[in-house]
């Protein structure tokens, strides 16, 4: 997929990797890691634009809403981030807007390769796979 893309195969494959459902909700700080995210995910907890997203990997897009289901906002780790939502702030990326008081996050617009502040030298992914 990064390779079909415009632009540099790296950056476009560090795209999708931060674009991933998971890797958003971490960074909506609506989850504390990355493996509480596939949990919670793949037990039906997330809804992306109102439906229930059960895979990880799914692609957000700009103007997507995802928000916690109904049903789990009644869970006792929902109803303390609601609560402690001010004491628990983390630093959220400027091209996510959250929503604690009613558990969403929406996407303002697709992340970029200067969003991305691990290092990493994509050039030697895209190196590595290309033998």
């Amino acid at each position: 997929m990064a390779e079909k893309q415009n632009g540099m195969t790296g950056e476009n494959l560090l795209i999708f990797i931060e674009s991933r459902l998971d890797n958003f909700i971490v960074k909506s700080n609506l989850v504390k890691s990355k493996k509480m995210a596939r949990q919670m995910i793949v037990h039906g907890h997330f809804l992306v634009n109102g439906k229930r997203v059960d895979r990880p990997s799914f692609l957000i897009k700009q103007d997507d809403v995802v928000r916690v289901a109904d049903k789990s906002k009644e869970i006792l780790y929902f109803k303390n981030l609601k609560e402690n939502e001010k004491s628990t702030q983390l630093v959220i990326p400027d091209w996510i807007k959250t929503d604690m008081e009613n558990l969403e996050a929406k996407v303002l617009r697709a992340p970029n390769r200067g969003d991305i502040t691990t290092p990493i030298n994509e050039h030697f992914i895209v190196e590595l796979y290309s033998k």
